[in-house]
């Protein structure tokens, strides 16, 4: 069975190393300017978030030196875009 994955980083340069890699900002539509409640993402029928919605694994490199305001408005996004409401 293919597994659909997605590769990031947290720099355009980090991305440039990765087979098909893109920056967060530029594949989950991250602003620059993140506040508390920030939620990522593309709107919920934009054809990148379909295809988000089968990605089995996102491959993140660096993603410890990430802020946490884009890895929580990440979060989000996902949450929202698979419809999982929970904690």
């Amino acid at each position: 069975m293919r597994m659909t994955t997605v590769a990031v980083a947290s720099t355009g340069i980090a991305a440039n190393l990765l087979i098909g890699g893109k920056t967060v900002h530029k594949t989950f539509r991250l602003p620059l300017n993140l506040a508390d409640r920030t939620v990522a993402g593309w709107p919920l029928e934009h054809g990148t978030s379909r295809y988000l919605r089968n990605v089995a694994l996102v491959v993140w490199d660096e993603a410890p030196m990430t802020p946490r305001l884009a890895v929580d408005a990440i979060d989000r996004y996902f949450r929202k875009l698979m419809d999982n409401r929970g904690g």
